[in-house]
């Protein structure tokens, strides 16, 4: 095998967000055409003999609250059984950093009709849905647990396998073990398998839709108040989010105006409205006269009612790159609970500049910013309040 072919291979399956509802915990598989397939057919213990001795389907989707699981298997003989004995089937997620998780689905009454019992390491597993048939060449089942439950799982690549016990002519003695990708001695997965990407294929729509602009920054975080986590970029153009957002977008953009060849020179996710969902704080450098005069600009731009807003934006510093001189202003995020305040102190004057010789630098341009506080007309800096949508004076 090549050795691209070996990383092929080894290639996370991605999975996008579901929107709620679309799936339905009924043991019908209908909504699960079309998405990710992990094969299980992986031997990993014992004698197996071949996909129609045991092999099966093995599908992942997850919502902002639920992860959903769909195992549609081939089995030759069909033992019921219990934890310990007859067929059984063990979902184990292994997320980086973390203690791995045991989901087992218990088969014992599946050919009666009766669903399956879920434990959660070793537990009677009460928060999910498990339902299950019987099929003439095997056994299907369709299971949901909540996220909240599997810290960690969405958003990297995680290692996740199914394993299925094999039990075919005696229900105590398991014959062979099958999983979609290899496992150590105590049954955990040791390559990640899954992608569970809350931003599904939004950032290359996004590039698409807008000729490929250049990404400056990535950030990952809360972003709308809902538990999944989206994605932000800042482009040369915009600020975007993607993810699966209010009214099924993809993404939000919003075209911030920055001049060209604008450096970003700080950027990070902050809680700074009290609000569910975090918002994002960015300063840039930018020339706004070219050659001549460079400006530094603070901002913070958030997702409220399902729009991507531009709340606050501050000039910090002006550079008289030409002639010498710089007005400089320190920024500072207020301590204290709820909404934050900001506070620009007044600009300290490098070089030769003063009152008399410091004139302001604004040239018609759509970044509405407050402008650089001075010592001769804002001594004690200024103070921005949280109003509305908005941090104002």
């Amino acid at each position: 095998m090549s050795v691209l072919a070996a990383i092929a291979l080894a290639a996370p399956l991605v999975v996008g967000p579901s929107a709620p509802g679309d799936i339905a915990v009924d043991a019908f598989f209908q909504e699960w055409d079309g998405r990710p397939v992990a094969l299980v057919d992986r031997a990993v213990k014992g004698d197996h003999g071949g996909p129609k001795d045991l092999s099966a389907r093995f599908q992942i989707a997850f919502d902002a609250d639920n992860l959903f699981i769909a195992v549609q298997a081939v089995d030759d003989v069909f033992q019921p059984g219990a934890a310990t004995t007859g067929d059984r089937l063990e979902i184990v997620f292994a997320p980086e950093g973390k203690a791995p998780r045991r989901l087992r689905i218990l088969l014992n009454q599946l050919e009666l009709g009766i669903a399956p019992a879920l434990e959660l390491d070793g537990k009677p597993y009460r928060h999910g849905k498990v339902v299950g048939t019987t099929r003439r060449d095997g056994w299907a089942i369709e299971a949901q647990v909540r996220l909240q439950d599997l810290p960690g799982v969405v958003g990297p690549d995680v290692p996740i396998v199914a394993l299925i016990d094999d039990a075919d002519a005696d229900s105590v003695r398991v014959e062979a073990t099958v999983a979609n990708g290899p496992v150590d001695a105590e049954r955990r997965p040791t390559l990640a398998t899954f992608r569970l990407d809350p931003t599904g294929d939004a950032e290359r729509l996004y590039l698409s839709d807008r000729g490929s602009p250049t990404v400056l920054a990535r950030h990952s975080g809360q972003l709308t108040g809902d538990p999944l986590h989206e994605a932000l970029l800042i482009t040369d153009e915009d600020i975007v989010v993607l993810g699966r957002l209010p009214g099924n977008a993809a993404y939000l953009y919003f075209t911030h105006g920055w001049r060209t060849g604008a450096e970003v020179l700080r950027s990070d996710l902050m809680e700074l409205d009290g609000r569910p969902g975090k918002e994002l704080f960015v300063e840039h450098r930018e020339w706004a006269v070219p050659g001549e005069v460079q400006v530094d600009v603070v901002e913070v731009f958030g997702v409220r009612d399902g729009v991507l807003r531009r709340m606050f934006a501050a000039k910090t510093a002006e550079r008289f790159v030409k002639r010498g001189g710089a007005a400089v202003a320190k920024f500072r995020i207020l301590k204290g609970g709820g909404a934050r305040r900001f506070k620009v102190e007044a600009a300290k004057l490098e070089g030769e500049l003063n009152e008399g010789s410091y004139y302001r630098v604004d040239p018609p341009g759509v970044v509405p910013q407050e402008p650089l506080p001075v010592p001769w007309e804002e001594k004690g800096g200024v103070t921005y309040r949280l109003q509305g949508e908005a941090w104002l004076r």
